[in-house]
């Protein structure tokens, strides 16, 4: 099962395997440090946006050369 799969699956999410608690790890210092720095209302106001971004394609980066 590829990843992105694991995330379309119907239900409940599947237990974490090792990457992706690296991943969700990765994910929590930064929004720790982003209302730390900027404020929860601040924060929360930033993500609400990226639902839309990540759906745009803005974070992929599978086939583009940086």
């Amino acid at each position: 099962m590829s990843p992105s799969a694991i995330w379309t699956m119907p239900g409940p999410r599947p237990c974490a395997t090792g990457w992706m608690r690296i991943v969700q790890a990765a994910l929590f210092t930064a929004l720790r440090t982003l209302v730390a720095v900027y404020g929860e209302e601040a924060c929360a106001t930033y993500v609400e946006g990226l639902a839309g971004r990540i759906r745009q394609g803005e974070y992929t980066i599978i086939g583009q050369r940086q």
